[in-house]
C-alpha cells in the first residue's frame, strides 16, 4: 500500500470490508477517493477505485432497471370511454358501489380492509361502457405510491364518504390530504396555479349510505365544507336511489364526446360511437377513423337522420356530443 495515507483513509477502508449492500459500497469507495492523497504513489490505487466504483455502479443500475420493471399490481389497461378510480376510507362502501355500478364481484364486508387490490369492472352508460376500479382503501398510516400512480394515471376520481359515520367529514379530509401529501390533487375544477410535480385529477364526492339515520345532517355537513371544491351527490348502494345521477356525473366527468360515424351511402354506426375529448373537430374525428384521412379530408355531413338531411361544416367544426358525421375525403 502506497505510503502517506491519513488515518481515516484506513478506517474507511476497513468499513468497505463490512459493507453489504451495493450502495454502502459506493458510499464508501466514493469517500476513499475523496480521501486518497494524489501522487505517483497512489496512481494505481486511484485507477482501481475508479474501476470498482464503475463496476458497482453499473451492478445499481442494473438493480435500478429490475425494480422498475417489477410487477405494478394497480397497472391496469384502460378500457371503455374512460378509467375512474373509486378512493375512500375502509368501509365507506366502495365495493359496494362498484358492484353495483358494474359486473364485477368484489368481496363486501363489514370489516375493513376486504379490498386489498384493485378490482375493475364495466359500467354500462346508454350506449358506451366506462371502466371503474374500486382501490384499496386509504389510511392515516400508509399510501402506496404504486396506487397514487395509478390514480394520477386515471381519467377521473371517485371520493366515497360514508353518510353512516360521525366521522365522516374527517375521514373525507384524510383522504383528500393523504394524496396531496403524494402530490395527487383532487377537486372538479382544475386549480389556477398548480405547483410543478402535481397531478390534477378531476373527482366528486359521492355521500354513499344515504338510507342510514341521521345521513342528511352529515350530508349537509360535507356539503357545508366541500360544495365549493366538488360536487357532492347523495347516493344509497343498497337500494340504488341516485344511481341514473350518479352515473350521469361520472360520464360528465370525463369531458368526453360519443360520435357516430356514417358511411357514405350507409346508415351510421350507433353500436361503436367514437369517443372524443370534448372540443374535438371535425378533423380530429377524421384522424381517429383513419391517420391518412386528417390529411385528405375536404370537408364533413352533418346528418339529421331522423329528416334525412344534412348540413355540410368545415374541418374545424366542433363537434357535439351524439353528432352523426360523414367524412368527406
Amino acid at each position: 500500500m502506497p505510503a502517506n495515507l491519513p488515518p481515516e483513509y484506513k478506517r474507511t477502508e476497513e468499513r468497505l470490508k463490512e459493507a453489504k449492500t451495493v450502495e454502502e459500497k459506493i458510499e464508501i469507495i466514493e469517500r476513499l477517493i475523496s480521501l486518497l492523497p494524489r501522487h505517483k504513489g497512489t496512481d494505481k490505487l486511484f485507477a482501481d477505485l475508479k474501476r470498482r466504483l464503475s463496476k458497482l455502479k453499473d451492478i445499481a443500475e442494473q438493480e435500478r432497471k429490475k425494480k422498475t420493471k417489477g410487477y405494478d399490481p394497480f397497472l391496469i389497461e384502460k378500457a371503455g370511454a374512460g378509467q375512474v378510480m373509486i378512493v375512500g376510507p375502509p368501509n365507506s362502501g366502495k365495493s359496494s358501489i362498484l358492484a353495483t355500478l358494474t359486473n364485477a364481484n368484489p368481496q363486501i364486508a363489514d370489516f375493513p380492509f376486504s379490498t386489498t387490490k384493485p378490482l375493475p369492472g364495466m359500467m354500462d352508460f346508454e350506449d358506451i361502457q366506462i371502466q371503474l376500479i374500486d382501490l384499496p382503501p386509504i389510511i392515516e398510516s400508509h399510501v402506496d405510491p404504486l396506487m397514487v400512480n395509478a390514480i394520477k394515471r386515471a381519467d377521473g376520481a371517485i371520493i366515497v364518504a360514508d353518510l353512516s359515520n360521525d366521522g365522516v367529514l374527517e375521514d373525507t379530509d384524510m383522504v383528500i390530504k393523504k394524496l396531496e401529501e403524494k402530490k395527487a390533487v383532487l377537486s372538479w375544477d382544475k386549480p389556477e396555479e398548480l405547483d410543478v410535480g402535481r397531478d390534477w385529477i378531476r373527482s366528486f364526492i359521492v355521500a354513499n349510505k344515504e338510507d342510514f339515520e341521521d345521513s342528511n345532517e352529515r350530508l349537509e355537513i360535507l356539503k357545508e365544507f366541500y360544495s365549493s371544491r366538488f360536487p357532492i351527490l347523495s347516493f344509497s348502494a343498497l337500494t340504488k336511489t341516485g344511481i341514473e345521477d350518479l352515473k350521469n356525473k361520472i360520464f360528465e366527468m370525463l369531458s368526453v364526446i360519443r360520435v357516430y360515424s356514417k358511411p357514405p351511402g350507409k346508415p351510421p354506426d350507433f353500436d361503436k360511437p367514437f369517443i372524443l375529448k370534448k372540443g374535438s373537430t371535425v378533423k380530429d374525428l377524421a384522424a381517429e377513423i383513419h391517420k391518412d384521412f386528417a390529411e385528405r379530408l375536404k370537408g364533413a355531413k352533418l346528418w339529421n337522420i331522423e329528416e334525412k338531411t344534412y348540413i355540410m361544416v368545415e374541418r374545424d367544426y366542433e363537434i357535439k356530443d351524439k353528432d352523426v358525421i360523414e367524412i368527406i375525403v
